[in-house]
């Protein structure tokens, strides 16, 4: 892993690790479930899976937290134009771009058995 790419997935994973102590502490343990968990998860298959790492899943992955900071400052000011912004961004990254990887990381590794293809 090159360091630039090493820096980011370090800096990302102290970031949802601390936020998933301070999520955890503040008993939002749905936050911490649903989002934190997985999240995390993500970056432990970085480690025990190479594979993902060498095909940048886990950056592929990432991108879908893009709506985040657009969410947080939406909710902060509750400004039309805030909105507007995170509202395209999610749509573009949880409603378009989410299938698409889906279809791209199924097709590379294959579809679970319960999955009729």
């Amino acid at each position: 892993m090159c360091a630039g790419v090493q820096a980011v997935v370090e800096c990302s994973f102290m970031y949802f690790l601390s936020d998933t102590i301070m999520s955890a502490v503040a008993r939002k343990w749905d936050v911490v479930f649903a989002h934190h968990v997985p999240t995390l998860v993500l970056f432990g298959c970085q480690v025990v899976f190479p594979i993902m790492q060498a095909k940048k899943w886990g950056s592929r992955i990432l991108l879908i937290e893009l709506s985040t900071p657009l969410l947080t400052r939406w909710r902060r000011s509750k400004r039309k134009d805030h909105f507007q912004q995170f509202m395209l961004v999610f749509f573009v990254v949880r409603v378009c771009y989410l299938p698409y990887l889906n279809t791209l990381f199924f097709q590379e590794f294959g579809y679970p058995k319960y999955v009729a293809t």
